[in-house]
């Protein structure tokens, strides 16, 4: 519907040249603003994104050795504002976000601050803490955060400490969710309304050696859930999990899931 798929105001990068062969790239200073981005799909669905011709699938390549996630890039200094991301297609209505402000900062402690606010559709988000220390984040390893953000009245908080993703490995990280009504949220966010009531997530990574412990705890209204085990991945490969799920007038328990083997994801 619109000749420009993406419209930038004011784009300026300040980046280490050394990390630009060594990695991840160090960008030393980084600001955005006056964005504006449409994602679109035609009648036929076919989306604006898509450039070119399709590509063979590739074959999949051998199962990589273990090794620490490393970030691709670093953001010593950042600073982004108004930005606007919209997604169209037909028949529905347009789906926006947009970002106000982020600001990324040196913090306490050789962390990096994050602090930024903005809307999905009609509903505020924010996000707000501290991530790093940046030689961590650099490595991969040993990686701290204190993390909170919100979505209209859903709240999210994560803290801790993870020391290794892919396998994981040292986790010591909580997680929590909590909204007061469920099913009006997903009804604003025109998602289906699977569940009424308050929601309330309490999930807890720690470190079992070789493995990582996990253990979850979930209630959506009437629906309660607990996953507990141990992962050796995010992607569930090598997991061994259980869950109970239970409502009012149903109760669903599988003891011993069986463990997932290494080659599935």
């Amino acid at each position: 519907s619109k000749p420009q798929m993406a419209e930038i105001g004011r784009l300026l990068v300040n980046v280490g040249l050394w990390s630009l062969i060594s990695g991840p790239v160090d960008v030393r200073s980084f600001e955005l603003s006056d964005v504006s981005v449409l994602l679109e799909k035609n009648a036929q669905g076919e989306g604006n994104w898509v450039f070119g011709v399709a590509s063979e699938p590739e074959t999949e390549a051998d199962e990589p050795a273990a090794a620490a996630t490393k970030v691709p890039a670093l953001i010593q200094h950042g600073k982004l504002g108004n930005v606007r991301v919209t997604y169209r297609e037909p028949k529905s209505p347009d789906r926006v976000v947009f970002l106000e402000t982020l600001t990324i900062e040196p913090g306490s402690s050789d962390l990096l601050a994050l602090s930024g606010k903005g809307r999905l559709d009609d509903h505020a988000v924010s996000l707000s803490g501290e991530l790093g220390p940046l030689g961590a984040l650099v490595s991969g390893r040993d990686i701290r955060m204190a993390l909170e953000g919100a979505v209209a009245s859903l709240r999210l908080e994560a803290k801790g400490s993870v020391g290794r993703f892919d396998p994981l490995d040292g986790a010591d990280l909580a997680l929590k969710i909590e909204n007061p009504a469920l099913g009006a949220l997903l009804k604003n966010l025109h998602l289906p309304v699977f569940a009424t009531g308050p929601l309330n997530v309490d999930v807890r990574l720690t470190d079992a050696g070789e493995l990582t412990r996990l253990d979850l705890n979930a209630r959506a209204g009437a629906i309660t859930a607990r996953i507990d085990g141990t992962l050796r991945t995010l992607a569930l490969a090598g997991s061994d999990i259980r869950f109970a799920v239970a409502t009012r007038n149903l109760r669903v328990v599988q003891q011993g899931l069986p463990k997932i083997p290494a080659s599935v994801s």
